[in-house]
C-alpha cells in the first residue's frame, strides 16, 4: 500500500458535494427528494456530482435524520444495488462494499461511483522525481508520522488546541470564525485538505485532476 499510486478523488468529491458554493441549489433540490427518487438518480448513469449528492444525502439522513426528525432508512446495500444497476463493475462493488462494512463511511461508496468516470488516463505522476519539490521529514523525533497529529486522534486534537492558544498568525486569523470548537474544526479541516494532497505517487486520471481543482 505504501508503494501504490494514490488518489484522493473520493475525498475531493466529498468535499465538493458538501461545500462547493456552486452546488448549493443542487444540495437543496436533492435534499427535498424522497429516498426512492435519490436511488433512481444513483441508478442512472449521469451527472457525477448529482449522484454523489444523492449518496451523501442518504448516508447523512441515515445517521442524523432530517432536521431532528427520523427519516426513512435506506440500507447502504440499496446504494450499492443502485450503483450495480447503473453499470458499476461487480468486483468494484464487492471491494467497496467490504470497505464500507469495515468503516461505515461514505467514501467507499463514492469510490464505486467514481469507477464509472475514468474517462481519460494520463501518465501517472511521481513527485519524488520532481527537483522543485523539497521532501520534508514526515516523522517526529519520537518516530511517529506527522499525520498522527491530525484532527482524527486525541493527540492531534491536543496539538491543535495548543496551536489555537498560541500567538501564531493562523490562530489569530481564525479568531473570527466562531467558538473555539468551531475554530479547531476549521483548522483541522484545512490541515487535512493540505496534507491529503501531499502524496508523492499520484494516479493521474482526468476526472481526478478536475475534482482536485474543485476543492
Amino acid at each position: 500500500m505504501c508503494n501504490a499510486r494514490k488518489s484522493r478523488a473520493a475525498d475531493d468529491l466529498l468535499i465538493a458535494v458538501n461545500s462547493h458554493p456552486d452546488l448549493e441549489l443542487a444540495r437543496f433540490t436533492i435534499g427535498t427528494e424522497v429516498t426512492e427518487q435519490r436511488l433512481e438518480r444513483i441508478a442512472t448513469y449521469g451527472s457525477l456530482l448529482g449522484r454523489a449528492i444523492a449518496i451523501t444525502t442518504i448516508m447523512h439522513q441515515n445517521r442524523y435524520g432530517l432536521n431532528g426528525r427520523k427519516t426513512a432508512y435506506a440500507s447502504p446495500m440499496k446504494l450499492f444495488s443502485a450503483l450495480a444497476a447503473s453499470g458499476v463493475d461487480c468486483e468494484v462493488i464487492d471491494v467497496c462494499r467490504n470497505g464500507h462494512s469495515r468503516t461505515g463511511e461514505v467514501l467507499p461508496i463514492l469510490v464505486a461511483l467514481l469507477s464509472q468516470y475514468e474517462v481519460q488516463s494520463y501518465e501517472s505522476i511521481d513527485y519524488r522525481n520532481d527537483q522543485d519539490i523539497e521532501l520534508t521529514n514526515v516523522l517526529t523525533a519520537s518516530g511517529l508520522p506527522l499525520w498522527s497529529y491530525d484532527q482524527f486522534s486525541r493527540e492531534g486534537l491536543s496539538v491543535l488546541d495548543r496551536f489555537m492558544k498560541s500567538g501564531a498568525n493562523t490562530a489569530a486569523m481564525l479568531a473570527d470564525t466562531g467558538s473555539f470548537h468551531r475554530r479547531r474544526k476549521v483548522l483541522g479541516g484545512l490541515l487535512f485538505r493540505v496534507e491529503s494532497q501531499l502524496v508523492l505517487k499520484r494516479q493521474n486520471l482526468s476526472i481526478w485532476i478536475w475534482l482536485s481543482k474543485q476543492w
